[in-house]
């Protein structure tokens, strides 16, 4: 189960149609959005973070999080507080070349 759908399970909505007529969003979009297949934009993160009541700079490092693992296949080291590793992976590939 997505925490998508954990926290619309927990929110007070019955169903997925219930938010989407909350969000003004066709239902499969908000669909997508609960189960994770898609990510929602800026202003969709606002909307959902005040209609399930959730805490905003948590959503806000989730969303990122999962914006970046979707762009570039994971978190850079240097975001997720390890620059040495990373500083070792960029030396070993100029060593390499």
């Amino acid at each position: 189960m997505s925490r998508g759908a954990r926290a619309l399970a927990t929110s007070g909505f019955s169903s997925i149609k219930d938010l989407s007529d909350m969000m003004d969003m066709s239902y499969e979009h908000t669909r997508r959005l609960v189960n994770g297949d898609n990510l929602p934009s800026k202003i969709a993160l606002k909307t959902l973070v005040s209609l399930l009541k959730l805490d905003k700079e948590e959503a806000e490092k989730v969303w990122l999080a999962d914006n970046l693992r979707k762009k570039y296949g994971g978190i850079p080291a240097e975001l997720a507080g390890r620059p040495a590793v990373a500083w070792a992976k960029l030396n070993k590939k100029r060593a390499n070349q």
